[in-house]
């Protein structure tokens, strides 16, 4: 049994429940800014699943349910393996380590060209043709209800994210300064376009490489 500051009886019960076996190891991963703590849990056969802490209720729910809901699906995201009473925690399936972002620094290291190469290119391919499953697919049938922060992707938050990709990708990524005008000339008209088209469906906010785990060669999802 696994004592700590970040532990929890919880976890240790659910971990019990779905392997059969004590808990050999314990190690805190990184929340990337989150409130959660993520720790991967491991027996000493190596069976291995990532606890979840999370005092925030209402995100635990709407994840519990949303993975559910993308399994019933058919889409690669974390089984989740079971949740505490309160939901404070919830052991899911440790997916390991090898994100998509990283594959692909990794490739492109080895081949020494900041580039794409075709294996790269193709499992990029393969998650645009999955992000239209979570909107397309499963997303008439997702229960919006549990939306608890924005019901709707508004003005505000298209207004947020753009003022987002200025600030944090604009200002490292990119060398030269544009014309300020211009720029945000195209930038409103970008919300404008936004605005007219449909929005009924799933959004995945977050959707990016960092989010895209591969295992066994196959693409999986996670924090939507």
């Amino acid at each position: 049994m696994i004592k700590g500051s970040i532990w929890n009886k919880d976890l240790e019960n659910l971990f019990y429940t779905q392997f059969k076996k004590d808990i050999y190891s314990c190690d805190v991963l990184s929340s990337h800014g989150s409130d959660r703590i993520i720790i991967r849990i491991k027996s000493p056969d190596k069976s291995t699943a990532i606890g979840i802490i999370n005092k925030h209720i209402e995100e635990n729910r709407a994840f519990l349910e949303f993975s559910k809901h993308f399994l019933n699906h058919g889409i690669n995201v974390p089984k989740i393996y079971g949740v505490s009473d309160d939901l404070t925690c919830y052991l899911i399936e440790d997916l390991g380590d090898l994100t998509l972002y990283d594959y692909r620094k990794k490739t492109s290291k080895a081949s020494k060209k900041n580039s794409f190469g075709k294996d790269v290119l193709d499992l990029y391919k393969k998650t645009i043709l999955e992000l239209q499953k979570f909107q397309i697919e499963a997303g008439p049938s997702v229960n919006y209800k549990l939306c608890y922060q924005f019901k709707e992707f508004g003005t505000k938050n298209i207004v947020f994210d753009l003022n987002y990709f200025k600030q944090r990708f604009l200002k490292y990524f990119y060398p030269n300064h544009p014309d300020k005008l211009k720029f945000e000339k195209d930038l409103n008209s970008l919300r404008t376009k936004l605005l007219e088209v449909p929005r009924n469906y799933f959004l995945y906010r977050d959707f990016q490489s960092r989010n895209i785990m591969l295992k066994r060669k196959k693409l999986y999802f996670i924090d939507f």
